[in-house]
Order: structure tokens, then sequence, then C-alpha cells
């Protein structure tokens, strides 16, 4: 896959599980609001390293995805999206990669909406396509963009982070999250909320070998 560097641009506005909810998991008294400040903090780091280290997004934050160049083609002849063989004499024609479709990739799925894809030119000009340029395939997981039918993408600038797509992604609600990652947040903020120090193997348990354990069957594999 292509490596890119990725930026969250607005962090979402809640946590995908309420305080009385993780009291609830907590077993500690709903009355009790000493441990709020606390509890609100493991909740919201907890949920930014799994979110990093799983590779998704729990609730909706926009994000932006920076890559030196957008995919290319690969082989002696190069297929054009859609169909059909592109030749470009020495040189290598920005079309379908060894990834198929010439794809870029969008960390932290579930992706909601791409908001732009821009490029810098070969003048210097920051450029934003035109949607109908390119296609969203969210049936994927993660999501990709691929160059729509019959076209290739743009020339870029050579230079770092010519190409940025920003974007939306994580779930409408904590309602609509999947319940092992619900679970797993429990999980991670009732350890740091028991314990509140670095854990080492022993007696006490390893927050970073526990949610490896958790966090394997849902991981995203990506550059991200």
């Amino acid at each position: 896959m292509d490596k890119g560097a990725l930026t969250v641009v607005t962090q979402p506005g809640s946590e995908p599980i309420t305080l009385a909810d993780l009291k609830t998991h907590l077993r500690v008294d709903a009355g009790d609001i000493s441990q709020d400040t606390p509890l609100g903090a493991y909740l919201s780091a907890v949920r930014a390293h799994i979110e990093l280290i799983a590779g998704i997004a729990f609730l909706d934050q926009k994000l932006e995805w920076a890559m030196d160049t957008f995919p290319w083609a690969d082989g002696p002849s190069h297929r054009v999206a859609g169909g059909g063989y592109f030749y470009w004499p020495g040189s290598i024609a920005r079309t379908l990669g060894d990834n198929v479709f010439g794809a870029i990739v969008i960390p932290r799925p579930p992706l909601t909406a791409v908001n732009s894809v821009k490029y810098i030119d070969p003048s210097g000009a920051l450029i934003t396509m035109d949607p109908s340029l390119y296609i969203v395939d969210t049936r994927s997981y993660p999501a990709r963009v691929t160059p729509a039918y019959g076209t290739w993408w743009p020339t870029t600038r050579w230079q770092p982070n010519a190409v940025i797509v920003n974007y939306q992604a994580g779930y409408a609600n904590g309602g609509a999250v999947p319940a092992n990652l619900l679970q797993t947040l429990r999980v991670a903020a009732g350890m740091l909320y028991e314990y509140r120090e670095e854990m080492i193997d022993g007696p006490t348990p390893n927050i970073t070998r526990i949610l490896q354990r958790l966090l394997a069957p849902i991981r995203v594999w990506i550059a991200a």
C-alpha cells in the first residue's frame, strides 16, 4: 500500500461511551462524581490510543491523508481505469498500480465522506479535483478512492505531500459502534483507572499486551 502521513483535523465531539456506562462497568457508584474528571481523561486517552494502534475511527472526525504522489502503475503497459491501455514512452503512467485500480486506500475506517482530493500540479498550484474524476468505494474496508472510468490520476509536482485527501470517518454515534470495539474501550479505560501507573509483566496485567489481544481481530493493517 502507498505510504502517507495521517493528520487528525478535528477530534470527535464526544466519546463512544458515557461516563455512566464506564462507571457501571467499573462498579463505581453513579452518584460518586469525585472520579469523573480522571475517568473522562482515561476514556479520551484510550480511545485515541486504540484508534492509533488499531487503525480505526470510533466517532465522526475529520482527517487528512497526505501522499507524495498518486499511486503509480506498474509493468510494461499501463491500463487506464475502466479498461484499455495507456502508453507513455519513457515514463510510468499513474493509472492502475499493483493494487489493480491505482487506488488510494483511506486509513481509519469507516469512511463516511470524501470532502476533497487536492494535489499540487507541476507549476506549484494547489488544485482541487472535480469529484466526477474519482470514485469513492465505501464497500471495501478500508475504503478506496480510484480514478473514474477511463481516466488516470493527474501529474503532480515532485515534492513531499503533493496529494492530500480530506475526509470524514467514524460511526455516527456510540450506538452504531460495534459492541466489541466498545467493550475494548471499557476494558482499557478500566485498566488505567485500576492501576494508573506503568504496568509490567507479572502479578499486574500489561495494558499493551492485553490491548494487543483484544484488538488483534479488528486491527486494520494499513500504512497509517
